[in-house]
């Protein structure tokens, strides 16, 4: 008990959970249902018992997130090799099944298949020499510099076969570690603790009773390199729980100074026009909330359908700035709240200025620490007088940098 006791609060910790509810985040719901589906798939394997909830659980998992599809993916490898055919094609079937619900709903309004988020963020691999050796330099570094504990625990308890492992932890770690290997080959990591939460707990779930129960008590050569493997991971855990840790109060800060100051600021002075962003999120939903529906110009395409598809016939963003402005023009934007790290200057066009940014100090959750306030040239003299009288109700911790 006293064991299961420190390895739930090492999980809630390293995730970790504190900053990922207070942000707001649904990989807090991701990471417990593929905890909850390792656990029942490694029963299933190791245990021979029942597979009837696997597709339940395959199917909440893959709709929480699409990475989901990953660990589902591996699970039915794993029955199929059991000759389990017909629960591993209900499993993989239930995990793919969100994503292609999903891309026929997108389809019949006229979007990509393919989610623009998964789109615009993910490294599909590309089948050359290049993309090969681009690839395997990405798994190299992300498994070395992210999943290196992780690999070098698996490959400790496997090699401690003799030890006394149960058979459903058995069943599990290497399903964690094919889908760890798989998320950081072809999705995102380390961005601010949250795209790697899911793994990270599973890591624990799988690993915590490892140690426990693997971990050899005497201290000889034949031992140490598992006792090396454990003390690094333990060690990782740490240094990220403290992060994650020290980063909750400052990551609520950086979206009330940043996204929330927008918001506010658009509701109250640009209710009924259309406003052009980098970073929709928070700042279109509350503002549109308050305001009934105000339209918004995604710039970065994660909501806007002409934006997704230039960007992604353009990724190197060659004809981007061109295209940017037809829309801006087409659309009638003569507010854009960007990232001016995020864009070439000018991009609007000469017909634009820049009139003021924020400067939020230090930064956890957003991605740029200032934020741009553009505007077409014969705005200006409004936007200024509006930006001036909005400073006053700025939280503390705000700085505005007028140009």
């Amino acid at each position: 008990m006293r064991a299961q006791t420190v390895g739930l609060l090492v999980l809630v910790g390293v995730v970790p959970l504190p900053l990922l509810v207070l942000a707001g985040m649904e990989h807090a719901m991701h990471a417990f249902l593929a905890v909850t589906f390792l656990g029942a798939a490694s029963k299933v394997l190791g245990e021979q018992q029942s597979a009837r909830s696997l597709p339940w659980l395959s199917f909440l998992m893959g709709a929480a997130r699409f990475e989901g599809v990953f660990l589902g993916a591996f699970a039915a490898l794993a029955l199929a090799r059991q000759k389990r055919f017909g629960a591993a094609a209900a499993t993989v079937g239930a995990a793919f099944l969100p994503f292609v619900l999903h891309g026929l709903m997108a389809r019949s309004q006229g979007w990509p298949f393919v989610a623009a988020s998964v789109a615009l963020k993910s490294r599909p691999p590309h089948f050359s020499l290049g993309g090969a050796v681009d690839l395997a330099g990405v798994i190299v570094l992300k498994w070395l510099l992210i999943w290196g504990c992780t690999a070098m625990a698996l490959v400790a308890f496997g090699l401690a076969r003799r030890q006394s492992v149960p058979p459903a932890l058995r069943a599990a770690l290497p399903l964690y570690g094919a889908a760890t290997l798989a998320h950081v080959a072809l999705a995102l990591a380390g961005s601010f603790f949250r795209y790697d939460a899911y793994l990270f707990a599973l890591g624990i779930a799988v690993l915590w009773p490892a140690l426990v129960v693997a971990f050899p008590r005497e201290r000889t050569w034949k031992t140490m390199p598992l006792q090396l493997a454990g003390l690094f991971v333990v060690a990782a855990w740490g240094m990220r729980a403290v992060s994650g840790v020290q980063s909750a109060a400052p990551g609520t800060r950086n979206i009330w100074r940043q996204q929330r100051q927008m918001a506010r600021f658009v509701a109250e002075c640009y209710p009924r026009e259309t406003v052009a962003f980098n970073d929709i999120g928070a700042t279109d939903w509350a503002s549109a909330n308050r305001t009934g529906g105000r339209a918004a110009l995604d710039l970065f395409g994660l909501s806007e359908r002409e934006t997704l598809r230039v960007r992604l016939s353009d990724p190197q963003m060659v004809l981007w700035p061109r295209e940017a402005q037809r829309i801006v023009k087409a659309r009638g934007v003569r507010l854009a709240i960007i990232y001016d790290s995020w864009f070439e200057p000018h991009l609007l066009g000469p017909e634009w200025t820049r009139v003021a940014r924020w400067d939020c100090g230090s930064i956890v959750t957003s991605t740029d620490r200032r934020v741009s306030f553009w505007t077409t040239k014969d705005n200006a003299v409004r936007l200024r007088a509006q930006l001036k009288a909005f400073e006053s109700r700025l939280p503390r911790g705000v700085a505005v940098l007028r140009d």
